[in-house]
């Protein structure tokens, strides 16, 4: 078995951590050439986060920059407060559209805190959005699932 799940171009999902990880530079930036966050993305998911933090503090708070931030202050192992930054954006916008996305996040940053418990609650949830949408998201929760029962004893 890999250790890392699909991702996308040049970059994958690492198993043990549930983190994003650049695997191949050229690739991941050849495809981010569109995507205005393009730089905070390779410092965040390329072991920089506090870089991108810097970054995305510049930027106005609009959802993605939130998110964003919310999962670079995780990784930089400031549990608390990527919760709480996830926390807000679920209590903010729980629409169908993003509930699924934001549930999943919150579940994997509430398991890099050591919840798991409330994890293993909020990776359910998203798990019953994630199967009407695409095969690949729906993976990686699951796996998130499977990883945060077995931190639990589940």
């Amino acid at each position: 078995m890999s250790d890392e799940l699909e991702g996308g171009p040049g970059w994958q999902v690492d198993r043990a951590t549930l983190r994003p990880r650049i695997t191949d530079l050229e690739v991941f930036r050849a495809d981010r050439t569109d995507d205005p966050y393009g730089a905070e993305l390779e410092r965040l998911w390329g072991e920089d986060p506090a870089g991108a933090e810097q970054m995305l503090r510049q930027r106005p708070q609009d959802f993605r920059t939130r998110a964003l931030l919310a999962d670079a202050l995780s990784a930089q192992g400031r549990h608390d407060e990527g919760v709480a930054a996830w926390r807000e954006l679920f209590d903010e916008d729980r629409t169908p559209a993003r509930a699924t996305y934001l549930q999943h996040h919150l579940g994997c940053a509430l398991l890099a805190a050591g919840r798991t418990g409330e994890a293993v609650d909020m990776l359910r949830l998203a798990l019953l959005g994630r199967a009407v949408g695409s095969p690949r998201a729906l993976a990686t929760t699951q796996h998130a699932l499977r990883v945060a029962q077995s931190r639990r004893g589940a």
